[in-house]
């Protein structure tokens, strides 16, 4: 009966956990307010988890998987092996036209000089 409770109780936080994060509206998800990850590592779920030690390697793994060699994928789906490696991102933020913008002060003269007759190119 102690143990059932328990296991309710477990499935409860679960849930709960699992409804918040899972909120369509990612403003409104769980994680996605000001204090960001903050809050779900406050959730009732993570009660008694040290997060200083888990960022510092210093809890055990529940899990340690037999590898046969430090390449072996055993563990994993062969549908999933077999893929091809994707290596473009999602979505690129608007911002990254920044990172490739050059000061003018970063320029000599000679440069802009080489470049007074040529047309800027301009991305959309």
């Amino acid at each position: 009966l102690k143990l059932t409770l328990l296991i309710l109780q477990f499935i409860k936080m679960i849930s709960d956990l699992l409804r918040k994060l899972l909120v369509k509206d990612p403003h409104k998800r769980l994680g996605s307010g000001p204090r960001g990850a903050e809050d779900i590592k406050a959730h009732h779920f993570f009660k008694g988890l040290n997060w200083a030690d888990l960022s510092q390697k210093k809890l055990p793994s529940p899990f340690k998987p037999e590898l046969k060699s430090e390449l072996d994928v055993g563990n994993f789906a062969e549908e999933f092996t077999g893929m091809d490696p994707v290596y473009s991102p999602a979505s690129t933020p608007p911002s990254t036209d920044r990172l490739f913008q050059v000061s003018p002060c970063c320029v000599s003269s000679n440069t802009c000089k080489r470049f007074q007759n040529t047309t800027p190119v301009t991305t959309s």
